[in-house]
């Protein structure tokens, strides 16, 4: 039952999405709210908040809506920011 609630507002917010398309070409949005992690740093958010990773891009992923990441600069300490 949970799955099915989930399919349906899933589907929902495909639909909303696509809706708001009509109207602008393309939304933009930060990869993560902190600098690109290194690969130690990744496997620890991987062991405990891998939502951490995916919260802004993760709606998108779930409607099926195609995306990109663009690097838009270097943290201070040089690594991409996205």
């Amino acid at each position: 039952m949970a799955y099915a609630r989930t399919s349906i507002e899933r589907n929902r917010f495909a639909g909303s999405l696509r809706l708001v398309f009509q109207h602008v070409d393309a939304l933009i949005v930060p990869v993560y709210n902190f600098q690109s992690p290194t690969w130690s740093e990744l496997e620890q958010i991987l062991d405990t908040d891998v939502l951490r990773l995916c919260r802004f891009t993760m709606p998108f992923n779930a409607s099926g809506s195609p995306s990109v990441t663009f690097p838009v600069g270097f943290s201070e300490v040089d690594r991409p920011v996205a």
